[in-house]
């Protein structure tokens, strides 16, 4: 997932890892973090 920018306005991400047959948290957690940023609508310059 998309957590910001970095040097030269570069997309930085993070990872989730869960248990297996466990995406419905992992996807529960991602929906969250969505709800309260807006890094998923951020886009680098020139895109």
């Amino acid at each position: 997932m998309m957590n910001g920018t970095g040097e030269g306005s570069l997309p930085t991400s993070l990872q989730l890892t869960g248990r297996a047959l466990g995406e419905g948290t992992l996807l529960a957690i991602g929906a969250r973090y969505q709800q309260r940023t807006d890094h998923h609508r951020r886009r680098p310059p020139g895109l």
